[in-house]
């Protein structure tokens, strides 16, 4: 069976289509109230515990591990906890996740999965895009596709919802730790992608981040002391920082006292709605920006927008809601929720039920519903020479798109060549290098000029090809990922294989 995987920030969710052909959230098997497995490891010994298991037990044991929020560190060679002296990643802590949603299905329908579609983040670069893949491939689990999670949103949308032709549909969705922005319209069964942005830094977490530190400051006035730093204590403070979220975030009553257990002291503590609006406020304006500067690329105004969508668990927040019908014009735009929390899920399980295993062995798509998506990042390549930059690949091109640059390389060749694959997302000074291509020597004699290809795939990776520009022959080069830190996903698969993991047995 085919499902749909959302692995978010802050909680994961999987789906599959049912007899009916709608889509079903799949409970989380620790914790069957919740169709929402949180996405948090905790790590013991050689022995790991993940989703509701390792929230609980995190805020109560101090000699654990406890790794969230790593869809962060996804591209970066960022050491997110260690087993033994072995370092390990981001993709390491999401093919646990993977590999406990896979098997809650299986618990849950009695079927074995043999293939899922992935959602990622539509801003989410070419390296975070395949450490996730990267994360699969730990996992044993068969990618059939990545899809964007504001185009997964906007299949479950259009399923639901019938839309008018032409109409213009913002899907905005702030997660647990990113934001991202979709413009699209639909024509028949054809959902247009136009423009899609985002932001890598704004989520429930930061959310979450204003409230603790507005503890600790009161903490401070109240003791003349700060907590100490340490698991147990940031645990703690973030919990309560996460409850205060959400319930304020409800009711938009006052906060009642609480007498909070931290650093070996109580502290009765109480948070102002209306300072927490305010703090909030100023997070959603970078939201803002990004939506103004998205339409302008098209030659929008927010005016011109039919239907303006909320995804993502954040969005459930009252703040949300309050910050974009003050900016709406409700004659003109329809400020729509669908699903918050579940509706990227249900979409890749809607594009993976499009899957057909075909004669061959492969996935084949055979969907009624066509889909056209565009670039997120302009794309370029850097010569190491000189360190002049050369735009290959506009951002919002319909995908899949192809650029390429011609180079003579210096001295006929005889020192060789390396450029640089580097992409960014407005400022071309904030260039993020996302490999280094090498040529040797022997590989350009006879050859006055290269051609060096950049393809920008329909699922938002990158591929190189470098070929004579007279003959169009090949010309080989060594590929370097300037974004692994080298660290070896094999020794990544070995430690998992080595982890007890029980996410029952507490």
């Amino acid at each position: 069976m085919k499902i749909g995987i959302d692995l978010g920030s802050s909680s994961t969710l999987a789906a599959f289509i049912g007899v009916e052909g709608d889509p079903i959230l799949v409970p989380d098997a620790a914790d069957p109230r919740s169709q929402a497995t949180p996405s948090r490891v905790l790590l013991h010994g050689d022995r790991a515990l993940i989703g509701s298991f390792a929230e609980k037990l995190g805020h109560e044991n101090p000699g654990a591990t406890l790794v969230s929020n790593f869809k962060r560190h996804f591209g970066t060679s960022h050491v997110l906890a260690r087993l033994g002296e072995e370092p390990l990643y981001s993709e390491m802590f999401a093919a646990l996740l993977l590999k406990k949603v896979r098997g809650d299905v299986e618990i849950y329908t009695g079927q074995a999965v043999d293939s899922c579609v992935l959602t990622v983040p539509a801003h989410f670069t070419d390296q975070q895009r395949r450490a996730l893949l990267s994360a699969a491939d730990i996992a044993g689990i068969e990618v059939i596709a990545l899809l964007d999670e504001p185009i997964a949103a906007a299949l479950q949308f259009t399923n639901r919802h019938v839309l008018n032709d032409e109409e213009i549909v913002v899907i905005y969705d702030i997660g647990g730790g990113t934001f991202d922005l979709s413009v699209l319209t639909c024509t028949g069964d054809q959902v247009h992608i136009l423009a899609k942005s985002g932001l890598t830094d704004l989520g429930g977490y930061d959310f979450d981040r204003i409230i603790e530190q507005r503890f600790r400051d009161d903490f401070r006035a109240a003791f003349s002391t700060a907590p100490r730093p340490g698991a147990l204590n940031d645990e703690r403070i973030a919990a309560l920082a996460e409850a205060t979220k959400i319930a304020l975030g409800q009711t938009g009553a006052r906060w009642p006292a609480n007498d909070t257990y931290v650093d070996g002291r109580f502290l009765r503590w109480t948070l102002d709605p209306a300072d927490y609006d305010q703090r909030a406020e100023t997070l959603l304006k970078r939201s803002e920006l990004v939506v103004q500067r998205t339409l302008r690329g098209l030659g929008l105004e927010l005016g011109d927008v039919q239907r303006f969508v909320l995804i993502g668990g954040a969005c459930r927040n009252r703040q949300v809601r309050d910050f974009w019908r003050a900016r709406l014009d409700p004659e003109r735009t329809s400020l729509a929720e669908d699903q918050p929390l579940a509706s990227v899920a249900m979409g890749a399980a809607l594009y993976a039920h499009s899957f057909a295993r075909g004669d061959g062995g492969g996935a084949q798509f055979v969907s009624n519903v066509r889909m056209s998506s565009v670039t997120g990042y302009n794309i370029g390549i850097q010569e190491e020479a000189g360190q002049a930059f050369e735009r290959v690949i506009d951002k919002n091109m319909a995908l899949p798109a192809s650029g390429s640059a011609l180079v003579r390389p210096a001295q006929g060749g005889a020192a060789g060549f390396a450029a640089r694959i580097c992409q960014y997302l407005d400022d071309a000074t904030l260039l993020d290098p996302v490999g280094r291509i090498a040529i040797q020597p022997k590989h350009l004699v006879g050859r006055d000029m290269i051609e060096i290809v950049v393809r920008y795939n329909q699922d938002g990776t990158l591929g190189v090809k470098v070929v004579d520009a007279a003959s169009q022959a090949v010309v080989p080069f060594a590929f370097e990922d300037l974004t692994g830190g080298g660290r070896d996903l094999e020794r990544q698969r070995k430690a998992l294989a080595g982890l007890r993991i029980n996410t029952m047995d507490v």
